[in-house]
């Protein structure tokens, strides 16, 4: 198994992730789930939400692909944008920063048939450091959104 990543489906509740968010709404669940029976789920559905888990990682010497999966869904009225922009507060987001640096960000818009997509972060610049891993969902004033990110873990090149 993986041990470069506390608790990485989320089995365990909130261990080891901090949890941040600005809803109601608690972010373990078990409403989607990839492997086995839960997942985080940033987006509830609420508009204006702003939710993150953050972790602490040590990147393997021979792991530094650093793979997870994500499910969304939203309103069939959350239009892709054209030239999405998480900056400029039109459309909703999934974003994932190291060290306080966004890598690489998702539209999360209307597609039909949502299903469970592998995402892949070469960490190999960051390989045998510590890393802050931040996974950040924001959402707008308009059409609800749902997602959920789940099995981190890392993998060899």
């Amino acid at each position: 198994p993986n041990c470069y990543i506390s608790n990485p489906g989320f089995e365990a509740g909130e261990t080891g992730w901090t949890f941040n968010w600005n809803t109601a709404a608690r972010i373990v669940s078990t409403l989607q789930h990839n492997g086995g029976t839960k997942s985080a789920m940033l987006g509830d559905g609420s508009v204006n939400r702003k939710a993150a888990i953050t972790q602490n990682l040590l990147v393997p010497l021979d792991l530094t692909q650093l793979t997870f999966y994500t499910y969304t869904e939203a309103d069939d009225q959350e239009e892709c944008l054209a030239d999405p922009d998480p900056e400029n507060g039109i459309g909703d987001y999934l974003l994932v920063h190291i060290n306080n640096q966004r890598v690489v960000f998702w539209q999360v818009c209307y597609t039909p048939g949502p299903s469970w997509q592998p995402r892949t972060l070469d960490l190999s610049a960051y390989q045998g450091q510590q890393v802050f891993l931040n996974v950040q969902y924001i959402s707008d004033a308009t059409f609800w959104s749902k997602a959920f990110v789940d099995d981190f873990q890392f993998a060899a090149p």
